[in-house]
């Protein structure tokens, strides 16, 4: 009795350890997945940055327009595509914060579903840059201030842009920006579209401006120990 008592108890004592490793390595295989997109001498100034925006940080989130009427001015350089979904797939996580490619696809397809137009530029099976269009989207949503604010009834947004790492310094934000405005303004009664960055996003501010949008207003977020306030400086719809 006592001999396979004991072998039980090793039995069990083995099967525990080896579901034991079986979860460290899934731990591990997660963590080097995040791993993967920092560089080690980055994350505690990653991480202090974090922590002092989540709880003592100002933002400022910028609005700019555009009349339809005046877009003529501006060349077409036709580099994107339009609803593409062999771009789509050729999209991988460039930064820890992004979403993996199973999210980043089901966000595409439930807003192309909505009527959203998601504009794409691929090379070499790569997905370099993205960006998208709205068509009379009723009301702007700044997510990094925490704020909405209504939009007048013709209007579309050009929105949530982004350029590989890889791609920066090449233009194809400007580019998008570009052929994007020429298609809002084939949309039935468009008359204006809208576009919006952070204040310290210095590079596509500069692109926005050089491009022939005015600046509408501001909407702010500080974050202190004590609380959360939120006001705008930006003018009525």
């Amino acid at each position: 009795m006592g001999t396979r008592t004991a072998v039980e108890s090793g039995w069990r004592s083995t099967a525990a350890a080896s579901a034991l490793r079986e979860r460290l390595n899934a731990w591990i295989r997660h963590g080097r997945h995040k791993l993967a997109y920092l560089r080690f001498s980055s994350i505690p100034r990653r991480l202090v940055r974090r922590v002092k925006k989540a709880v003592w940080h100002t933002t400022e989130v910028r609005m700019y327009a555009m009349e339809a009427a005046t877009v003529h001015h501006l060349a077409n350089p036709r580099m994107m595509k339009r609803d593409c979904l062999d771009d789509v797939q050729e999209y991988e996580p460039a930064e820890a914060w992004q979403p993996s490619k199973e999210g980043f696809v089901r966000e595409v397809a439930e807003g192309m579903v909505a009527g959203v137009h998601i504009y794409t530029y691929a090379e070499e099976g790569r997905l370099l840059h993205h960006g998208w269009l709205t068509e009379r989207q009723p009301e702007a949503v700044l997510a990094e201030v925490g704020q909405r604010h209504p939009l007048p009834p013709d209007s579309a947004v050009l929105a949530a842009f982004y350029t590989h790492p890889r791609a920066r310094g090449r233009g194809l934000y400007r580019m998008a920006l570009a052929q994007m405005l020429h298609d809002a303004t084939t949309i039935a009664g468009a008359t204006r579209i809208y576009v919006w960055v952070t204040a310290d996003n210095n590079p596509s501010r500069h692109v926005i401006e050089k491009l022939g949008f005015v600046y509408q207003g501001s909407f702010f977020q500080r974050k202190r120990p004590t609380g959360t306030a939120r006001w705008t400086r930006a003018p009525d719809s």
